[in-house]
């Protein structure tokens, strides 16, 4: 109850994950249960390339976005993480909008804790 809201949303994700020599392809899409509207929803779809560049360092490629079934919202990805402690990664990521209602650029800067 971060904001004052007593209702609760619930939000689950579900994805295919396969390793190719070439790097990870990941297939994903969250599903939630949206209190206020009383039923259940597609949220986030994306699929994901994943490559280890180094021990050190991954780079990150998907194209993310049809939340509610909205195809006009569709975003291309490139992201880049460094190690910089045992379960700690910087990550730097771009986000590019590929439709007419995406952000046109979205930059991004954050740590991961795996």
């Amino acid at each position: 109850m971060l904001i004052g809201d007593k209702l609760t949303d619930v939000k689950g994700e579900i994805g295919f994950t396969r390793g190719y020599r070439f790097g990870t392809m990941t297939f994903k899409t969250t599903v939630e249960w949206n209190h206020g509207d009383q039923h259940w929803d597609l949220g986030e779809t994306s699929l994901e390339y994943v490559r280890r560049l180094s021990p050190d360092f991954r780079l990150l490629l998907a194209i993310e976005g049809g939340e509610t079934g909205a195809p006009d919202e569709w975003v291309f990805v490139t992201a880049g993480q460094w190690r910089i402690a045992s379960r700690f990664y910087l990550k730097f990521a771009n986000g590019f909008g590929l439709m007419s209602k995406s952000t046109d650029w979205e930059p991004q800067i954050g740590i991961l804790i795996y």
